[in-house]
């Protein structure tokens, strides 16, 4: 069976300390290697990026393999800053859509409700709600 068209309700993570945000950014990569290997992913920066306002909100494409150096490069050039600034990943056709958010928590959406429910439960901490509830 095909993933649903529909992209499912927003889940939002509790607020997060940075060490918890830091942890699943390191923890992204590994799960994107795992359940959808060989991909080419959607980045973007979003609001409190520090770069050219024209530069936000354009998708970027970054491969599975490189997702741990873009994340690392990104935060190491304080493009993104966790828990002050957006970023979002996304996988093809939007099946997950994880966005490390400036009020330091996560927003995770998709079109694969089971990929998004393994995204979900590969970080029991952060307690994840619907945000339509």
């Amino acid at each position: 069976m095909s993933a649903a068209h529909s992209t499912s309700p927003e889940l939002c993570s509790r607020y997060l300390s940075e060490q918890e945000i830091r942890a699943a950014l390191d923890a992204l990569p590994r799960f994107f290697r795992e359940f959808v290997p060989d991909s080419i992913l959607i980045a973007t920066y979003g609001w409190g990026c520090r770069l050219h306002a024209d530069l936000c909100y354009q998708p970027m494409r970054v491969g599975v393999g490189w997702l741990d150096r873009f994340i690392a490069e990104s935060i190491e050039q304080r493009i993104f800053i966790p828990g002050d600034s957006d970023m979002t990943i996304a996988a093809p056709d939007d099946r997950l859509s994880v966005m490390f958010c400036h009020e330091a928590d996560i927003h995770v959406s998709g079109t694969d409700p089971d990929l998004v429910s393994h995204f979900i439960s590969s970080l029991p901490h952060a307690n994840f709600q619907s945000r339509n509830a």
